[in-house]
């Protein structure tokens, strides 16, 4: 509101700066409140331009040149500069979000190669117990094909033995058939010899 305060004689502080040698920061300031600042008259009917030009403000010239361009200039700059603000916020706003989500993603990050160290610690450690188990494996097939072995051999020897056996038994048999003619025989003879005896008796007595 400040900048379009005018005094009793209609001047606004524009007026006022372009007189009294503000410096031409001040006057751009001015400018950038209140663009349509340029065409307002005192009650004189002068305007900022036209006090300006009848100063001894050393800076005259240069404010003389901001004062030529249009309010349309001024409004356009400060659309401009209220865009670029706009425009470095959202990108401060943008930079603090990218921070944000990059710390997340470096952490998912960071966590996923930390699971993937364990998953291959994990698989490591079975490819060892894996590695283990294929020699146990291993020296068990070994003892079975030893434990066949050993048993097709106690079969050979079984066998063999079965064979003998069955020899034995043949010769057990004859030896016992041998024996039983033998008994027969000594039955016969000890016959005889009873019958001999007899005969030996009956001719004793008849003698």
């Amino acid at each position: 509101l400040g900048v379009r305060a005018a005094d009793s004689y209609g001047r606004l502080p524009l007026h006022h700066a372009c007189v009294n040698g503000a410096l031409t920061e001040v006057v751009e300031k001015l400018l950038m409140a209140y663009p349509e600042s340029i065409d307002v008259a005192d009650v004189w009917g002068k305007t900022a331009i036209t006090s300006v030009r009848t100063s001894s403000n050393k800076n005259k010239n240069a404010i003389i040149e901001m004062l030529e361009k249009r309010p349309s200039f001024y409004v356009m700059k400060v659309a401009d500069m209220k865009r670029v603000a706009i425009e470095e916020k959202q990108q401060i706003a943008f930079d603090e979000k990218f921070k944000v989500a990059e710390m997340k993603h470096k952490n998912v990050l960071t966590a996923l190669e930390q699971e993937l160290v364990n998953e291959r610690m994990k698989a490591a450690d079975l490819e060892g117990k894996l590695e283990s188990t294929k020699k146990n494996v291993e020296s068990l097939e070994e003892k079975i094909a030893e434990l066949e072995k050993t048993v097709e051999e106690d079969k050979t020897k079984i066998a063999t033995l079965e064979k003998s056996e069955a020899s034995l038994n043949e010769r057990v048999e004859s030896q016992n058939e041998e024996i039983s003619i033998l008994s027969e025989k000594l039955n016969e003879m000890e016959s005889l010899r009873e019958s001999l005896s007899n005969l030996e008796e009956s001719s004793s007595e008849r003698i």
